[in-house]
């Protein structure tokens, strides 16, 4: 784990504790593969919730010296701003 604020927001996204548990054995196991790079921890939550953060059977894993997860923290972006959004309803009243 890279920093403690992407534990947290990992686990505020989570929609079930044991999904959590799962990525975090998943994102164990990541460890294990020298060939995998990432720039930021939620990107591998990306991968884990598009793709499962399965590397076993992955031949391009098991092949190349290196292999960089990215461009899976979009998605976690824009649900993150869906999620914090300030509704007509939710805005304060001046």
């Amino acid at each position: 784990m890279r920093s403690l604020n992407a534990l947290r927001v990992i686990a505020e996204m989570t929609t079930h504790p044991t999904v959590f548990l799962h990525y975090l054995v998943r994102r164990l196991e990541v460890n294990s593969y020298e060939a995998i790079t990432v720039s930021d921890e939620l990107d591998l939550f990306g991968h884990f919730l598009a793709r499962g953060l399965y590397f076993r059977e992955d031949e391009m894993v098991r092949t190349r010296t290196k292999v960089a997860l990215d461009g899976f923290i979009e998605a976690l972006d824009a649900k993150i701003a869906r999620m914090t959004a300030i509704t007509p309803a939710s805005r304060p009243i001046p």
